[in-house]
C-alpha cells in the first residue's frame, strides 16, 4: 500500500513538475515574444523620430544662424523686431518639434546639440537678446569713446551715449531744456552714419517748430540728411503720393469754421444739452465755502475763477 502511495505522489509530483514546466515555458515564450514586439515598435518610432529630424535639421540649422548672427556684437544692436521676426519665422518649426524627443533616437551628439539650442533660443529668445545688448551697449561705449567726446566741440556724457548705442525700434528718451537734446540727436545721426553706413535717405528727422527744425538743418553736417517739421513731412507725402501741392488751411479761417461748425450741431437739442452741463458743472468746477479754511480764501477763489454769465 506504502509503495502504491509513494509511486501516486511521485507520479503527481512528477505531473505537475511536467505543467509547470510547460506553462513556464510558454509563459517566457510569450515574454520574449512580446519583448520582441515592444522591441520592433520601439525601433520603427526610433526610426520615425530619426527621420523626422533629419528632415528638419536644415531648417533648424537656418534658424539658429539667423538667431547666432544677431549675437554677433560686430553685427550691432539686437533689437526687439528682429527677436520678433525670428520667432514668428519659427513658430510652426518649434510646434513641431517641441514634444518630440531627440535624445536617444542615435542622432549625433552634434545633431542633438543643434536641436536642443534651437529650443532653448525659442523659448528663452528675449533674455539672450537683453543679456547680449547689455554687454553690447558696455562695448560700443568703449569703442565709440572717442567719437562720442567730441560732438559739435562737445563731451557727451554717459545717459547721451547710452541712448545713442541703444539702437531699439522705439526709443523714449525724456530730457529737460538746456540737457542737450539736439547735441544728442546730431550724435545718433552721425553714430548710425557711421556705424551702420546708413544712408541720408534712411535718416528721418522730425521735430515740432520750425525754429528747431532749422536749428537741426544748420547743425548738422551730413549732405542729405534734411530736418522737418512734422506738418512738412506730411505735406511732402501728399505732394509725392498726390502728384502736387495740397491746400494750406488758412489759420485766420480757423476760429470762423470752428463757430459755424459749433452753431450747427448746437441745433440738436441733445448736444445743446450736453454742451450747457459743460459749461454750468465742468469748465469751472465750483467748490463750496465750507471747503476753505477760511471766508478771505473763499471770495479769492470766486475772483480767481471769474464767473460771469456765457454767451
Amino acid at each position: 500500500m506504502k509503495n502504491i502511495t509513494g509511486f501516486l505522489i511521485a507520479t503527481g509530483l512528477f505531473i505537475i513538475g511536467f505543467l509547470y514546466y510547460r506553462w513556464d515555458k510558454e509563459k517566457r515564450r510569450k515574454k520574449k515574444e512580446l519583448e520582441e514586439k515592444l522591441a520592433r515598435e520601439r525601433e520603427v518610432t526610433r526610426q520615425k523620430l530619426f527621420d523626422f529630424y533629419k528632415s528638419k535639421l536644415d531648417s533648424i540649422r537656418k534658424a539658429l544662424g539667423h538667431f547666432t548672427k544677431h549675437l554677433d556684437l560686430k553685427i550691432g544692436y539686437f533689437t526687439n523686431y528682429q527677436v520678433t521676426h525670428w520667432k514668428n519665422q519659427q513658430t510652426n518649426l518649434f510646434n513641431e518639434i517641441k514634444d518630440q524627443p531627440y535624445e536617444k533616437i542615435q542622432l549625433t551628439d552634434e545633431e542633438v546639440k543643434e536641436i536642443k539650442t534651437f529650443r532653448d533660443f525659442y523659448k528663452n529668445a528675449e533674455t539672450y537678446r537683453s543679456e547680449f545688448n547689455k554687454q553690447f551697449v558696455k562695448e560700443e561705449l568703449k569703442n565709440y569713446n572717442c567719437f562720442f567726446n567730441n560732438i559739435e566741440g562737445i563731451k557727451l556724457d554717459n545717459q547721451q551715449r547710452t541712448a545713442i548705442v541703444t539702437d531699439e525700434d522705439n526709443n523714449i528718451i525724456i530730457a529737460g531744456a538746456g540737457s542737450g537734446k539736439t547735441t544728442t540727436t546730431i550724435g545718433k545721426v552721425n553714430y548710425v552714419t557711421d556705424r551702420y553706413n546708413a544712408s541720408p535717405n534712411e535718416i528721418l528727422l522730425i521735430s515740432f517748430t520750425n525754429k528747431s527744425a532749422q536749428d537741426l538743418r544748420n547743425r548738422i553736417k551730413i549732405e542729405g540728411v534734411e530736418a522737418k517739421t512734422f506738418h512738412k513731412f506730411g505735406k511732402d507725402i501728399i505732394a509725392e503720393v498726390e502728384g502736387r501741392q495740397p491746400s494750406i488751411f488758412d489759420e485766420n479761417q480757423f476760429r470762423p469754421l470752428l463757430i459755424k461748425y459749433f452753431n450747427e450741431l448746437i441745433q440738436n437739442q441733445n448736444y445743446l444739452g450736453k454742451v450747457t452741463k459743460y459749461f454750468t458743472d465742468f469748465l469751472k468746477p465750483v467748490k463750496t465755502q465750507f471747503e476753505f479754511e477760511n471766508q478771505g480764501d473763499y471770495i479769492q477763489y470766486i475772483k480767481d475763477q471769474n464767473f460771469t454769465t456765457y454767451k
